[in-house]
């Protein structure tokens, strides 16, 4: 004697979906070829349907003549945060020689003295 009924397990059902370009540019022909022959009326809207596919699939190349991918984008980032560290170090090195050079310029003869002796 059960005092909680146990559901059975739900059962798993993947349907996969596949995309074939070909076949979809190959309906795609025939349709219009079946369209400008008349065999088959025009409907409105129907050659959107692959036309944001189409656009997204062409390469678009950027200025520096690369691939618009993220991959390309990425490689752009961290050549440019190399270059800005690069600058910040030598920004870094001339301003503690300037500040260092302008130290010694300006110090007293007895300090001076003291840091040529340690």
């Amino acid at each position: 004697m059960a005092f909680f009924k146990q559901e059975k397990p739900k059962g798993f059902h993947f349907k996969p979906r596949v995309y074939d370009q070909q076949k979809e540019e190959f309906e795609q022909r025939v349709q219009r070829i079946k369209e400008e022959l008349g065999m088959v009326e025009h409907v409105p809207g129907s050659s959107i349907r692959g036309s944001f596919q189409a656009a997204r699939s062409k390469k678009r190349v950027n200025i520096f003549g690369l691939a618009s991918s993220a991959r390309a984008a990425g490689y752009i980032k961290i050549i440019s945060i190399i270059l800005i560290a690069i600058a910040l170090y030598f920004v870094f090195q001339l301003l503690t020689a300037t500040i260092s050079r302008y130290q010694q310029q300006h110090m007293e003869p007895r300090e001076r003295q003291l840091i040529e002796i340690d």
